[in-house]
């Protein structure tokens, strides 16, 4: 008699991603492409939002992810007793917190439950909190409360080397800090034939770090010198208004486009159309729709800021200027829609950077890799708080 052994597969990794919103900002897509390529039969991945759900929640759905919403009456008392609950009655083995605020609340409430998720903590920013100067008295309160907390989070995942060489000098522990760069789905993002529409793209929620009055200064100064070009700016709240209001007064209102938050498809659209990306913001963790830009074939000009730097190599795949400088915007782009055939070597550079870089898959792969690295250490430490 021949008996059969079966083999029975291991458990997946349960993992619950914590976000404030599912709002459209880079954040919240780069976790939705996260989530809807784990390898589904060793990972179990659920997302919650601290403050209700937004514009990208139908989209998790759609990929069959479990979403929990946890708004409610209560400010930071009322959701953390909402995460600990929630923690306690799903019992996940990794827990991965975006934002200063979530991250908090996480990792105290982690530190209730038996046995104890692995928190990892999220940095998408240059800094941990919503400020534009890390040396800002705002920043400097949330790293002293996250070195006092630093020993509830096991590992701190950061997207760009800029980020993770802040969370360092801040006194953080280095060997608690990786860096996995942020990816986007290139082979979806098909080459752009080369234009000479004139059209200058811009991606970015519209924050003051964001830097939107220096693009708008320097489509300005162009149009003074006598250059045909628009701009696209595709992005919403909080600073729309004030950067309209800029547009009527230099009286350019017929250069530049407002569209609003828009979806995949429809960015993806405007980059087909457009001859350069332009990104002047102040400070940078790592910008994905720089690397969709690059993904296919738009020469970039942006911030010489960490998080751009990283991406963008200046004299190859596009150019950086000085941050908050409209004057050297301006110049750099008008080099570019000047040159199609420099356009078109950049634009080239730039895609086979992002293809060896900046890859979904590779991103995917890496945190596989974390997450179950962390779940054996988590059957490590048994029930160990």
């Amino acid at each position: 008699m021949v008996c059969e052994t079966s083999v029975v597969a291991p458990r997946p990794v349960t993992v619950l991603q914590v976000l404030a919103t599912a709002d459209v900002g880079g954040t919240e897509t780069s976790i939705l492409r996260l989530v809807r390529r784990l390898d589904v039969d060793r990972f179990r991945c659920e997302v919650s939002f601290l403050h209700g759900d937004g514009r990208l929640a139908p989209a998790f759905e759609k990929a069959g992810i479990v979403l929990h919403d946890l708004r409610g009456p209560g400010g930071a008392i009322g959701a953390f007793l909402r995460v600990a609950r929630l923690l306690r009655r799903q019992r996940y083995d990794v827990v991965h917190l975006y934002g200063f605020q979530a991250s908090f609340i996480g990792r105290i409430a982690a530190r209730l439950v038996r046995p104890r998720p692995v928190v990892v903590h999220g940095v998408r920013g240059f800094v941990i909190t919503d400020v534009i100067a890390a040396e800002s008295r705002k920043n400097r309160v949330a790293m002293a409360l996250e070195r006092l907390t630093s020993r509830l989070v096991d590992v701190y995942v950061t997207n760009s080397q800029g980020a993770a060489n802040e969370l360092v000098r801040g006194e953080l522990p280095r060997g608690n800090v990786m860096v996995v760069h942020g990816g986007v789905d290139i082979p979806e993002l098909v080459p752009r034939r080369v234009t000479t529409t004139g059209l200058i793209a811009c991606v970015a929620n519209f924050r003051p770090v964001k830097r939107h009055p220096d693009l708008v200064l320097a489509i300005s100064r162009l149009r003074e010198r006598g250059v045909l070009t628009r701009c696209v700016m595709v992005g919403d709240w909080p600073t729309i208004e004030e950067v309209r209001a800029l547009v009527t007064r230099l009286q350019i209102r017929d250069h530049i486009t407002f569209t609003g938050a828009l979806s995949e498809e429809d960015v993806q659209r405007v980059l087909d159309g457009a001859d350069v990306f332009a990104l002047p913001s102040l400070m940078e963790g790592l910008p994905t729709s720089v690397i969709e830009a690059m993904a296919v074939g738009l020469p970039v000009v942006g911030s010489d800021v960490p998080g751009i730097r990283e991406i963008v190599v200046d004299g190859v795949t596009g150019f950086l200027v000085p941050a908050g400088n409209a004057t050297a915007l301006a110049a750099r782009l008008e080099q570019l829609l000047s040159d199609t055939s420099l356009r078109q070597a950049m634009g080239e550079a730039g895609r086979a950077r992002a293809m060896t870089e900046f890859s979904l898959e590779r991103m995917v792969a890496r945190h596989e890799d974390l997450y179950a690295g962390l779940r054996r250490r988590r059957g490590a430490m048994g029930t160990a708080s």
